[in-house]
């Protein structure tokens, strides 16, 4: 029973860091948007629910990046399929708890509207952490 005691305790420690470094993939969950009211002035702002939060660093005003994946046939070789991740617009979080923040729309990328059929983040889009201050 000694014996395994110390094998049982390292297997445990194991465990425990192996979860701690399983890579997660940050995507935007939900979006809301408040219902027309038809005013002129009126400014409706969809709100993105991101699965990134405070323990990974991720604060009020923090600018965000969306990236989607966008796959491409070779035109010379069709069995070639490249995959992209291209940048689609940038989000700044408003709020941000343990696990999950909210984000408004910062800076969109109008070039490509003509690439993509919704040039708009949407849910499953992946989010990464903009490490390069934004104007």
């Amino acid at each position: 029973m000694k014996k395994k005691l110390p094998f049982f305790l390292l297997f445990l420690c194991l465990v425990i860091e192996h979860n701690a470094l399983i890579a997660k993939n940050y995507v935007i969950y939900a979006i809301s948007q408040k219902v027309p009211m038809g005013e002129e002035t009126e400014k409706l702002e969809k709100v993105y629910y991101i699965n990134i939060g405070k323990r990974q660093g991720v604060y009020p005003e923090t600018k965000l990046q969306v990236l989607r994946r966008h796959s491409m046939t070779d035109p010379r070789d069709s069995r070639k399929r490249y995959l992209h991740e291209v940048k689609m617009a940038s989000l700044k979080v408003v709020v941000s708890e343990d696990e999950h923040a909210m984000a408004i729309m910062h800076n969109k990328n109008e070039q490509l509207d003509f690439l993509m059929n919704y040039p708009s983040p949407m849910i499953g889009d992946k989010i990464d952490i903009a490490l390069k201050k934004e104007p």
